[in-house]
């Protein structure tokens, strides 16, 4: 699956704060998408979406260890 489908399954209404983590991620903006995805996360911890987008966002800037921890957080609520 191509990030372009992937990122579109995360940007489920303008008003969904996870849609503001998806538009910083399409633009490169890693650090915005990875603050706001986490704040999703926290939020709402049973958001699968929100993990699975911290996670990208944290592969994108290189932080295995806690794009892993985000990747086991949707694999235990899945």
């Amino acid at each position: 699956m191509s990030h372009a489908l992937l990122l579109a399954a995360f940007a489920v209404s303008a008003d969904d704060p996870l849609t503001k983590a998806a538009e910083a991620y399409r633009k490169g903006d890693h650090a915005a998408a990875r603050e706001a995805a986490a704040a999703v996360a926290k939020a709402d911890p049973k958001r699968v979406d929100a993990h699975a987008l911290l996670g990208l966002a944290c592969l994108a800037q290189r932080d295995n260890a806690a794009a892993a921890e985000a990747f086991t957080a949707v694999l235990k609520l899945e």
